[in-house]
């Protein structure tokens, strides 16, 4: 799946569609560029509805889905469904299962850096 951005920024009805604190307005995006998604994640609650995985050097940045529009709908075939609580689903590479796989890499724990790095490899081309 790919997306392109369409804005940095949350509106004040965004956040308060999504229950997002008043202090979480700016993403680090570029406006109209087009972004491969990691992974998606849908809640509810603080931070609540459909939040995209994209990838950056060392870590994952979660995003919220509004602030995008979908360029390549294909879902990846890399995904794996699993029902996390009884309000969260997550659709992520079976990698991003791996117990703390996102805090581990954001550690930057030597082991997982090579699997990040090709499975973003594997996922930039699975759509081009």
């Amino acid at each position: 799946m790919k997306v392109i951005c369409r804005s940095a920024e949350l509106t004040c009805e965004q956040r308060e569609e999504m229950s997002e604190p008043d202090s979480t307005n700016q993403y680090f995006l570029e406006v109209g560029k087009t972004y491969t998604v990691i992974g998606i994640g849908c809640g509810a609650g603080v931070f609540g509805g459909t939040v995209l995985f994209l990838p950056g050097e060392h870590y994952l940045l979660p995003v919220p889905l509004c602030l995008f529009d979908v360029v390549d709908e294909r879902p990846s075939r890399y995904w794996v469904a699993r029902k996390n609580s009884e309000h969260t689903l997550s659709l992520w590479p079976v990698e991003l299962h791996i117990d703390y796989f996102q805090d581990r890499l954001s550690d930057f724990e030597p082991e997982l850096i090579p699997i990040y790095q090709e499975l973003c490899a594997r996922m930039e081309s699975e759509f081009d």
